[in-house]
């Protein structure tokens, strides 16, 4: 799930809005794929846009004055929340349809299966206030298809 968070209202024109939208990467789901496609539902563009290189890096470029919006995942806005300031200069205006989260990966050849036994261990032998502190309730197993639900928009030009 994506969060949007926005410091000041932007101007509409039409259909392009004039406004800055912060992503932390073009290969994004949550930070890019995710906001795109929600607001392409509603027919709404940006007339710029800024690559931040963090979800945490564009919800400093609203607090800034630098980015007006912003896609941020569900889980860094609730850490954060617990950890920086910076949420006391946002607000949320919308989500997003629910996306699989980060995805753990082995090189081919390992053995994913064991690996992957092996960190549901390590998550359940954590103490309590660890999982809660770190979101961690266990693994699920999430089909490569699942990841690929949203299509990834064309590369933005920067501002």
């Amino acid at each position: 799930m994506d969060r949007g968070a926005r410091r000041r209202s932007a101007q509409q024109s039409g259909r392009v809005l004039d406004a800055t939208f912060a992503y932390n990467e073009a290969l994004s789901q949550s930070g890019w794929a995710s906001p795109m496609a929600y607001f392409s539902t509603l027919g709404i563009t940006f007339a710029r846009h800024v690559p931040s290189g963090a979800h945490v890096n564009s919800m400093r470029a609203i607090a800034d004055g630098h980015a007006d919006i912003a896609g941020i995942d569900a889980l860094t806005w609730a850490m954060l929340g617990t950890h920086d300031p910076v949420l006391e200069h946002l607000r949320i205006i919308g989500e997003t349809a629910p996306t699989p989260g980060l995805p753990y990966i082995t090189a081919a050849g390992n053995d994913a299966e064991a690996l992957a036994r092996a960190l549901e261990a390590a998550i359940g032998d954590l103490a309590p206030e660890d999982r809660e502190s770190l979101h961690l309730k266990g693994l699920v197993q999430i089909p490569d298809a699942d990841y690929l639900t949203v299509p990834m928009p064309p590369v933005p030009n920067a501002a």
